[in-house]
């Protein structure tokens, strides 16, 4: 990472895990800057959620574990305390566990992204095995991190102070602190980053599915 950001100084980090990589950065390169980071890990509970965007098994939490940031608690703590860091993106778990490989999604990868390449046939065959033994389907939560890097008005921010309580995370919101966390996401812009579609066309498709329903 270090070689990345001294060739990219503008460049953009994106984590999908424990953060053990971000803290030997920071640790051993401590003149390193970062402009942005992308994390997804933490929780911004119900202190920055609006009810309307709490999911069902989130509604009226405040704090809750969060694997990313547990796995690696030097490293979480290294993150949010780093002043090497200009402006930190958290995509929290209440937000992630919204976006999902689901029938709405693997539709639309059908319908665009069927005869496109191999990769894509390959993902299309795997997700279609995977939803017939979990209907729901899979949680996106790394991909809707990197969507995101690639287009911010994706997710809606709160800007706030991270907490730790009993082994459980939260959030608070706080202005001036530069750790942005997740407190909504578009899926339709989502779909359109992550599909590479226009989003008239993933909105055209998805409103001609529903009238044939």
């Amino acid at each position: 990472m270090a070689k990345y950001i001294s060739e990219f100084p503008r460049g953009t980090i994106i984590t999908g895990g424990p953060l053990g990589n971000l803290y030997l950065l920071l640790k051993y390169h401590p003149t390193v800057q970062l402009e942005t980071v992308f994390v997804q890990g933490g929780f911004a509970g119900a202190n920055c959620v609006p009810l309307e965007n709490q999911l069902p098994k989130f509604k009226h939490m405040y704090t809750c574990p969060t694997f990313n940031f547990s796995a690696h608690i030097p490293g979480a703590n290294a993150l949010l305390s780093s002043q090497q860091i200009f402006k930190k993106h958290l995509i929290s778990k209440d937000v992630c566990h919204g976006v999902a490989w689901d029938q709405t999604f693997h539709s639309l990868a059908v319908h665009f992204k069927g005869n496109s390449s191999e990769i894509w046939k390959l993902l299309i065959a795997a997700m279609g095995s995977y939803k017939q033994k979990k209907s729901e389907g899979k949680m996106l939560h790394d991909p809707l991190a990197a969507c995101t890097a690639i287009d911010p008005s994706i997710i809606q921010f709160c800007e706030v102070t991270v907490n730790r309580e009993n082994g459980k995370w939260g959030s608070k919101p706080k202005e001036g602190t530069n750790t942005w966390i997740s407190i909504g996401a578009n899926k339709t812009k989502f779909y359109s980053v992550f599909l590479e579609v226009e989003q008239d066309k993933i909105v055209e498709f998805l409103n001609k599915k529903a009238r044939v329903s």
